[in-house]
């Protein structure tokens, strides 16, 4: 019966070769990790970026203002603008900020990215 001995007292232990087994998965998936952390290529953000800034974005309608503004201020990134569209949006953001709906904080910097787009327009 030393067999069985034996064998109920080594059950928890790991050999070497479950060990080493072990060792090299966690070392796989902390280099996966890392990899998807420091190069991951679907990241979003819109463009290149240089010093954390977009150099380029994309302009699907080709208005000269890039779509994430576009979405930010609320004018369809698909469409061209024109002034009488940001006139319209700025006559919408001064009416929320009017009746309560957003708050100062909101309405300047909402104001801000518009007078941004219409430089782009003008």
């Amino acid at each position: 019966m030393p067999g069985r001995r034996q064998a109920r007292g080594s059950r928890g232990k790991l050999t070497a070769v479950q060990l080493g087994a072990l060792f090299g998965i966690g070392i796989m998936v902390l280099s996966s990790l890392a990899y998807a952390i420091l190069y991951n290529p679907f990241g979003g953000g819109g463009g290149k970026r240089e010093a954390g800034k977009v150099v380029t974005s994309a302009d699907s309608d080709l208005d000269g203002i890039p779509d994430y503004l576009e979405k930010e201020i609320g004018t369809d990134p698909y469409a061209p603008d024109t002034k009488e569209t940001l006139e319209k949006r700025r006559q919408q953001v001064e009416g929320a900020y009017a009746s309560g709906r957003i708050g100062e904080e909101e309405y300047r910097r909402l104001i801000r990215k518009i007078e941004a787009a219409e430089e782009v327009v003008r």
